[in-house]
């Protein structure tokens, strides 16, 4: 790909970032700074492209595509295009060269609306109030369509959630949030919501120096092995004795007592909910710092 600069090279850390087409091909504009003024920049600029980019789309598909990338999008192009979404979510669909055939699946096998990005990728537009009927969340949507797929089609995919938006120009927020929690989300998992990386990325900002300082009064927690693992399953477990003692194949009692040694040793407390969410905090702050 042709790389165009304009300017000197900046990095992404800090600066002002957004997507636009030029010569038929996604590109990135990274502009110097934040704030009031830069938004107002960037607003003139997105509209000027928005205008140049709108001369190039070729069909509904092809809009739609380019809004979830961020690189098109338009009250006038929504009302020709009959798309009339509120709020809405992106749930995005990894497969290996599947693309078009979930996409097609989809299509008859529920309320979304989906789009084959590229050869792997399918995104699935859902008003996030429409399926909440059948399903207590997104989420359990969510798992539900992976099932579907797999077993219908066959095909071994990766799903991710982003969070819901309130207007359907927004929606490449959600598109990035799904994509986002597939990379960083548990790979042992099938289904990622943005919800569950969403702490990863409220301490992304904090230092080495700052985790290290957090994380010593518990490098003995960390290091015994018997211990964290019983911890992080008694929060997997939703903090649930009989159902972590069944999952560690030990006795309750057994349970009990690495908990309270625990909570005798470092202070966590892990039948109480805060001291579980500081434990969990501790976990990823020390998973950052390996890294």
């Amino acid at each position: 790909q042709e790389n165009i600069i304009l300017g000197d090279i900046l990095s992404k850390s800090g600066n002002t970032i957004f997507n636009f087409i030029y010569k038929a091909s996604p590109c990135q504009c990274i502009i110097q700074g934040q704030g009031a003024r830069i938004d107002d920049l960037v607003e003139i600029l997105k509209a000027t492209f928005d205008y140049s980019d709108s001369q190039t789309i070729k069909n509904k598909q092809d809009y739609l595509v380019k809004v979830l990338l961020g690189i098109a999008g338009s009250d006038d192009l929504n009302a020709k295009y009959n798309i009339n979404y509120t709020s809405c979510v992106v749930l995005v669909v990894n497969s290996k060269g599947k693309s078009n055939e979930i996409a097609e699946f989809l299509s008859l096998y529920t309320v979304c609306l989906p789009i084959a990005i590229n050869n792997d990728i399918t995104a699935c537009i859902l008003p996030a109030n429409a399926e909440k009927q059948d399903y207590l969340s997104l989420s359990k949507f969510a798992h539900v369509l992976c099932l579907a797929i797999e077993e219908e089609l066959g095909i071994i995919v990766k799903v991710g959630l982003g969070s819901t938006v309130d207007s359907f120009n927004k929606i490449n927020l959600s598109y990035n949030q799904a994509e986002l929690a597939i990379k960083q989300g548990d790979k042992s998992k099938k289904v990622f919501t943005y919800l569950e990386i969403l702490p990863k990325k409220m301490l992304s900002s904090i230092t080495m120096q700052e985790s290290i300082v957090f994380l010593t009064p518990f490098k003995g927690l960390l290091a015994d092995k018997e211990l964290l693992l019983t911890a992080k399953e008694f929060l997997n477990g939703n903090l649930n004795i009989n159902k972590t003692a069944q999952n560690l194949f030990i006795h309750r009692n057994t349970l009990t007592y690495r908990l309270n040694k625990i909570e005798k040793l470092y202070g966590l407390d892990l039948k109480n909910f805060n001291d579980a969410v500081v434990f969990r905090l501790i976990c990823l702050l020390s998973e950052k710092s390996e890294k």
